[in-house]
């Protein structure tokens, strides 16, 4: 609802689930909710701080949203071990801040990389 920097922190709550099969995906009538078939099982959550868990590439192929780490295993966000979590929120924002909008904008890819690109900007 705000401006990024206008939040003193940003966290995450995250859901993983198993889709029930057979069960569509589709719009229900709100009518009697108790017999709605429940489409997910085997539902697990963490909550974190965002740049514990933030990843080093975008979400999605055609924005700039800051997608997690890649991880099989629920613990590693559960203990925010992704690859900014040892650097700091400072770090993480500005490493979001000039990361390109384009594939061809980005002047790196990595947390170590930017380190060495800001470092020739200093």
């Amino acid at each position: 609802m705000y401006p990024y920097a206008e939040y003193s922190e940003h966290w995450v709550i995250g859901f993983l689930y198993t889709r029930v099969p057979g069960v569509p995906a589709k719009l229900y009538p709100r009518r009697e909710p108790k017999t709605l078939p429940c489409p997910y099982e085997d539902v697990e959550y963490f909550i974190q701080e965002k740049y514990k868990i933030a990843g080093e590439s975008p979400g999605s192929g055609n924005t700039k949203n800051i997608g997690s780490f890649p991880t099989a295993n629920i613990d590693d966000l559960r203990g925010g071990r992704g690859p900014f979590a040892a650097h700091g929120k400072e770090l993480c924002d500005e490493y979001w801040r000039y990361y390109g909008l384009t594939t061809a904008q980005r002047e790196y890819s990595t947390v170590e990389a930017f380190l060495r690109w800001r470092e020739g900007k200093q």
